[in-house]
C-alpha cells in the first residue's frame, strides 16, 4: 500500500485501519512491521461494519476498500478474494482500480 500511495502521490489517499478488540494492542506491532507511510487508525467492528454495509461473518473482513471522490465504496475486496488471497496478482487489481478513479 505504501508502494501504491508512493506512485499515486496526491490522487489517493491511503490509510489503514483496524476493528479488532486488540487492535490498540497490536497497532505498534503492525507499525514496526509494515512501517506505513500513510495515517492508521483505529474503529470498532460494529462501525466498520456498518460503514462497509457487510453483515458479520468470514467474508466480512479483513476488507480492502476504495472510496471515491465522494467518499462512496467504489470498489471493495475480501481478503478471501483472488485479487488478495494471492499476493502475486495483488496489487495489480487495485492499481486498475485506483487508475479508474483517478481520471
Amino acid at each position: 500500500m505504501s508502494r501504491l500511495q508512493a506512485d499515486f502521490g496526491d490522487r489517493v489517499r491511503i490509510l489503514a485501519v483496524g476493528y479488532t478488540e486488540d487492535a490498540p494492542a497490536r497497532i505498534g506491532m503492525f507499525m514496526q512491521v509494515v512501517k506505513p507511510t500513510y495515517p492508521v487508525g483505529i474503529i470498532s467492528r460494529a462501525d466498520a461494519l456498518k460503514f462497509l454495509n457487510v453483515s458479520d461473518g468470514p467474508q466480512a473482513m479483513p476488507r480492502l476498500l476504495l472510496l471515491d471522490k465522494t467518499g462512496k465504496p467504489a470498489a471493495s475486496w475480501s481478503w478471501n478474494d483472488p485479487p488478495l488471497r494471492d499476493i502475486g496478482m495483488f496489487p495489480a487489481p487495485v492499481r486498475q482500480a485506483l487508475e479508474k478513479l483517478t481520471k
